[in-house]
């Protein structure tokens, strides 16, 4: 009998799997933040002018999109930390890295006040690492001998 057949489960490929959990990231924005949510059509855009897209979900209610930063930006960034970073030119770097790398939310300089105190760091290594900036033990770990 037909009903005493077991249903075959349909197993996904890797892609499949990786699309169908985009999909589910793209839902769960929209239900969460609603319209402002970035669009799967929104991060190709982002992609396409920038290369590399990160997505850092924080937490259930806050999840930030980011990209990397290029050579050219970078060293004109360090230039400006160096002579108007203030008494803080680290700081100074890591704040405005983040402004300029971070696609959604916008946020000002109040929103980044009101941040929980490691939200700028995450946010900072994650821009850093898209950016190829990794350590020496990263290096070595992926570094190939052909």
């Amino acid at each position: 009998m037909a009903e005493d057949k077991k249903k075959e489960e349909v197993k996904l490929t890797p892609e499949q799997q990786e699309e169908q959990n985009r999909q589910k990231m793209y839902k769960f924005l929209l239900e969460t933040f609603g319209s402002t949510a970035p669009t799967a059509e929104k991060v190709t855009e982002w992609k396409g002018k920038y290369g590399r897209v990160r997505v850092l979900p924080l937490s259930d209610d806050e999840v930030y999109f980011i990209r990397p930063i290029k050579r050219i930006e970078y060293k004109a960034l360090l230039a400006t930390a160096q002579t108007s970073g203030g008494d803080d030119p680290e700081t100074f770097l890591k704040e405005t890295l983040v402004t300029r790398c971070l696609l959604w939310p916008v946020m000002d300089t109040a929103q980044f006040n009101d941040s929980l105190g490691g939200t700028i760091e995450a946010l900072y290594t994650i821009v850093m690492d898209a950016s190829n900036f990794v350590s020496q033990d990263v290096l070595f770990t992926i570094a190939r001998d052909l």
